[in-house]
């Protein structure tokens, strides 16, 4: 109950308290219904539910059973620990600062929804401040200022240091390369907003030197906005997701050059808080995998919940009609049983757009 009430009034007063955040990030609804249910199952069961527990001989048998295979215990409470982990969220993994005393004022921006912008510490940029080169910039003119970072001072995705930005090149062929290459380029391209260098403007995918595939166009917030489908370098389709976004002035932005961003993998390093380096696209290691945990934690709390859910009410339907239905629902459910799911997740995650890929909806 206290747990539920926590979620439901951080939210609303607009903090962002660690793991009780995760019921609002798959929608407003969905996480005060998550918070009301929880209320009432935690009323119902002080109310209601059992004052004292009394094991059958059985369980304890099967208790002391799993206790004395020293391995499965061990992993056990390995498990358990890696579950707490992951329930301190960004107070552990993240790029937002934990506590920040700004001349003489206080600030929580891990634990705020709201995104303070550089310029509210005085950095010159309106985006959201860079809280690690605040670190930095501070130590290093003794300014007063301080702040509090997380251990492990990366996000998950999206958040890499030390890239490297190669311009692509439109030849006679009429298909890009790369300034340093001689192939026809393959992968993903960008522009950058010349007035906001690190925000993007927008994203496509080259395959053999020619847009292919969707692309996607981000507004000054980096917010998704635009939605095109190119074929064999030609533009086949284009959908502005906000009415509200006029479509010339748009293309009339001031952007860089078609560029391909690389990000060079690092090994350990103390001095960057890279425990376990970063991969191919400068992603934290560590950070990724812990990001990852809380992925997977998510995933299976919610369909656990839902397969049960949905399995216990089809079994007591088949067992209560019998007959046909019995037989047509036990057929449907072995075709079911043998689609690979994978295949199936990755085949929705393709035909949805990016803001549709949620984990409630794979």
């Amino acid at each position: 109950m206290l747990l539920s009430l926590a979620g439901g009034v951080s939210y609303a007063k607009g903090w962002a308290l660690p793991s009780l955040r995760w019921f609002f990030e798959m929608g407003e609804t969905f996480g005060y219904v998550s918070m009301g249910l929880a209320f009432l199952l935690g009323l119902f069961l002080l109310v209601r539910g059992p004052r004292d527990i009394h094991w059958k001989p059985m369980t304890l048998r099967k208790f002391e059973r799993f206790k004395s295979l020293r391995r499965g215990h061990i992993a056990w409470k390995i498990f358990l620990a890696l579950i707490f982990l992951a329930l301190l969220d960004q107070t552990l993994v993240g790029r937002r600062a934990l506590v920040v005393k700004y001349e003489g004022k206080w600030y929580f921006p891990a634990f705020q929804q709201r995104q303070y912008p550089g310029t509210e510490f005085g950095q010159k940029h309106e985006s959201e401040a860079n809280y690690r080169e605040l670190k930095k910039d501070w130590k290093q003119h003794a300014t007063g200022n301080w702040l509090l970072m997380p251990p492990v001072p990366w996000d998950p995705v999206l958040d890499s240091q030390g890239l490297i930005r190669v311009n692509l090149e439109q030849h006679e062929d009429g298909k890009f390369y790369r300034e340093d290459q001689s192939r026809p380029y393959s992968g993903l391209a960008y522009q950058f907003y010349l007035d906001k260098p690190d925000q993007r403007y927008m994203m496509y995918k080259f395959r053999k030197g020619r847009r292919t595939g969707g692309s996607e166009g981000f507004d000054r917030e980096g917010e998704p906005v635009l939605r095109e489908v190119w074929k064999d370098g030609k533009r086949i389709s284009r959908t502005f997701f906000d009415d509200s976004v006029n479509g010339e002035t748009f293309d009339q932005e001031g952007v860089s050059a078609l560029q391909t961003v690389l990000y060079p993998a690092l090994s350990l390093s103390i001095e960057h808080a890279h425990y376990l380096g970063t991969d191919s696209k400068g992603w934290d290691i560590l950070a990724t995998l812990y990001g990852g945990f809380q992925v997977v934690l998510k995933a299976a709390l919610l369909y656990l919940g839902v397969s049960y859910l949905i399995g216990l009410t089809m079994g007591c339907l088949m067992g209560y009609f019998g007959g046909k239905f019995d037989m047509i629902s036990q057929r449907l459910i072995e075709i079911l049983a043998n689609i690979p799911f994978l295949f199936v997740v990755m085949i929705i995650n393709n035909r949805l757009e990016p803001e549709q890929r949620t984990i409630g909806v794979i």
